[in-house]
């Protein structure tokens, strides 16, 4: 089974800050279909301990329910049931058997998690045999001993075939620039780390590429060189919200965040200018892998990784995005070759 452990992971905002003169720049919000109806259950199985309540549970899934509904611009409308706490386990068990036993323990208990759209099992703290917070396929999320909001949304996410939001460092040597990877390392993007904080609201929304692997949004392919509008990707748009360049060897998302919906809490660079992640694989080819991390790339001379109005990106030998201005939060971007396929 294909699992991951989440990093440092924070806690949620519910609040939605939008001011009006962006609304306006971005135009009109699409016209909504109705949401899709995501069902969750929430299985509390334990040996004897009962480390939260019900109304616990309910203020985490309350809070993943909000930031579900913002990030897909209402197009997810995620219900929950919770079982009580079900004593079908004869202790702590490891990562394993949690993984293999937990669906039938439960169904053995009168739930069927079949039944539902996604399944969130709950344990209490097993010491040394616990897991951590993991993403079992196809749509199951385990936590043990503590559920955060974020580690439920995080882990959600893989379900809905979104992959990690890390980070690149890039340094030369020899003329020649390497670069390593962290995969957790986009500290704005719940697929990512948020530092370990509790506080609800601290939580990056998704990024875009995260967005569109859930089909809530439609990237834009650009080859050719010339001028792009680029609208943030916390607000529905008529507008692009994510521009993707395909190299010999990666695709490049370009997106762009303002401190709006579920990053109303966000500051400093991260909301300066627009972003380069990298991705090398297809995204969207059938059984891509749900963990599939992108990196944000830094500025080749600058080494920043938020592109702000009046400078430019370089990435060398293949092209420059430069962030020619900034109007209510909408981008203007220049794109140009760097090789023969200008």
């Amino acid at each position: 089974m294909r699992r991951t452990t989440l990093h440092h992971l924070g806690l949620l905002a519910g609040a939605v800050v939008l001011v009006a003169a962006a609304v306006l720049a971005l135009g009109p919000a699409p016209a909504s279909a109705s949401p899709t109806q995501v069902r969750v259950l929430v299985v509390k199985a334990t040996w004897g301990p009962q480390p939260y309540t019900d109304a616990d549970i309910d203020t985490v899934m309350q809070g993943v329910e909000r930031f579900y509904a913002t990030a897909s611009f209402e197009k997810v409308a995620m219900t929950d049931t919770q079982t009580p706490w079900l004593d079908v386990m004869s202790g702590p068990m490891s990562c394993l058997d949690e993984t293999q036993q937990l669906p039938r323990l439960a169904s053995s208990a009168g739930w069927n998690p079949a039944g539902y759209d996604k399944v969130v099992f709950l344990v209490p703290d097993g010491g040394q045999n616990g897991c951590p917070s993991t993403f079992e396929d196809p749509s199951g999320v385990l936590l043990n001993g503590a559920v955060p909001v974020g580690a439920v949304i995080h882990e959600l996410g893989h379900s809905f075939g979104m992959g990690h939001a890390g980070l690149l460092t890039c340094w030369y040597e020899q003329k020649s620039r390497l670069c390593s990877g962290d995969p957790y390392g986009d500290t704005s993007d719940v697929m990512g780390g948020e530092g370990g904080s509790n506080v609800l609201a601290y939580v990056g929304d998704f990024g875009a590429l995260q967005k569109a692997r859930a089909g809530w949004l439609t990237p834009r392919y650009i080859t050719k060189p010339g001028t792009y509008r680029l609208a943030p990707l916390e607000v529905a748009s008529t507008l692009q919200q994510a521009l993707v360049i395909r190299g010999t060897a990666y695709e490049y998302w370009i997106d762009e965040r303002q401190p709006v919906g579920n990053d109303a809490h966000l500051g400093g660079p991260a909301v300066t200018g627009f972003a380069v992640h990298r991705i090398s694989e297809d995204p969207f080819a059938p059984g891509a892998d749900p963990l599939m991390p992108d990196y944000l790339v830094p500025n080749a001379h600058s080494s920043s990784y938020y592109t702000a109005p009046g400078k430019t990106f370089t990435l060398p030998g293949v092209f420059t995005l430069t962030a020619l201005s900034r109007a209510h939060g909408v981008m203007t971007i220049r794109f140009r070759w760097l090789h023969s396929q200008a």
